[in-house]
């Protein structure tokens, strides 16, 4: 017997319209400029225990995911672009830029916020995401 194909929409989610539910995520480090400092490599080691961890999450090493001028006024440390995904890594949420990492507490946030999946951040972490929101704003 034949499976049915599942059908989608345009978008390429559920025909319902229903928002896929998050079951992992897509962490996006960057590891360029200002990012490539004494925290790159512990923040790398940290989200591939969380990447491991899990069943449906992907880590990324690229360049700038904030744009030179964000890169320019918030100083040194570790950027991750974090994107909730499905589990066929399909966006299933907006991202979200955080960091800089700077220290070892940042970086143990950062990881218990995705384990956990509730929680807030610290706001000094989200700086740069509030500073990136308002400029498209304006």
């Amino acid at each position: 017997m034949a499976v049915p194909k599942r059908r989608t929409s345009r978008a390429g989610g559920p025909a319902s319209g229903r928002v896929p539910t998050a079951t992992g995520h897509v962490l996006v480090v960057c590891g360029t400029g200002p990012c490539d400092d004494r925290m790159l490599a512990h923040t790398v080691d940290a989200l591939s225990g969380v990447v491991r961890g899990g069943r449906h999450s992907i880590l990324v090493r690229s360049g700038c995911t904030a744009g030179p001028v964000a890169c320019l006024v918030r100083g040194r440390g570790p950027m991750v672009a974090v994107q909730p995904c499905d589990a066929h890594q399909r966006p299933a949420g907006p991202a979200t830029r955080v960091g800089p990492l700077r220290s070892v507490a940042d970086v143990d946030a950062l990881v218990t916020w995705l384990r956990d999946g509730t929680g807030r951040l610290p706001d000094h972490l989200l700086a740069v995401q509030h500073t990136l929101n308002a400029a498209t704003r304006n």
